[in-house]
C-alpha cells in the first residue's frame, strides 16, 4: 500500500501537485531577483568605483 501512495503522491500522477511545483517554480524567482539585483547593483558601483581611483591615480 504505502509503493501506492508514493505514485499517486509523485507530481506526474497527480495533477494538483504540478500546479503546486509551478507555483514554486513562480514564487522562487520573485525571492532571488531582488538579491540579484542588489549583487549586480554592488558589482557595478565597485567597478565603477576602481576606473575612478584608476583615473585619479
Amino acid at each position: 500500500m504505502k509503493k501506492m501512495d508514493s505514485q499517486d503522491s509523485s507530481p506526474v500522477h497527480n495533477p494538483h501537485s504540478v500546479d503546486e511545483a509551478r507555483n514554486q517554480t513562480t514564487m522562487t524567482p520573485k525571492n532571488r531577483f531582488p538579491w540579484a539585483t542588489i549583487i549586480i547593483v554592488l558589482i557595478l558601483i565597485l567597478i565603477v568605483g576602481t576606473i575612478i581611483l584608476l583615473a585619479q591615480a
